[in-house]
């Protein structure tokens, strides 16, 4: 390899130059692969509910509602920390939904309840008692209403 000093013992600007870029072009690539690697949530997109305008879009409230009450642990059709809401939604009725997330000692474990608790370790749903009737009921309509998605 080329001594990268001049005869006068100062290092050549453009060894230093291209030493300086390999460097910046190395740790920009390091922290696209970090990203890329611990980023994303494990495959999960976070939403952050503020930017999304749901005048326009399918869903309306009961999508804010999904995405700020119910996206952190459950997707439609995948399940995560908590089951995919599709599947709730074909096993229970919008009454029992209702009640499960806004007052849950009015709610009796049943043999779905243990399945579920069992499926997920234990994990308890978080409770929700401001939600009303219509946001449940938007909720459910958006889940209803969401197409599969193709993978």
């Amino acid at each position: 390899m080329a001594n990268p000093r001049s005869n006068n013992g100062s290092v050549k600007p453009i060894k230093l130059f291209k030493n300086w870029i390999l460097t910046i072009t190395s740790f920009s690539f390091f922290l696209l692969i970090i990203t890329q690697a611990c980023g994303d949530n494990n495959g999960i997109r976070v939403i952050d509910p503020d930017s999304i305008d749901t005048t326009t879009k399918r869903g309306g409230d009961g999508k804010m509602v999904f995405l700020r009450e119910c996206a952190a642990c459950h997707s439609i059709f995948k399940n995560m920390t908590g089951p995919a809401l599709d599947t709730v939604v074909r096993v229970r009725d919008s009454a029992w939904i209702f009640e499960f997330l806004t007052n849950r000692r009015l709610v009796k474990e049943d043999s779905i309840s243990k399945s579920f608790k069992k499926d997920f370790a234990n994990t308890e749903c978080q409770r929700f008692p401001e939600l009303t009737r219509e946001q449940v009921g938007q909720v459910l309509q958006y889940i209803e209403e969401a197409q599969h998605p193709h993978y």
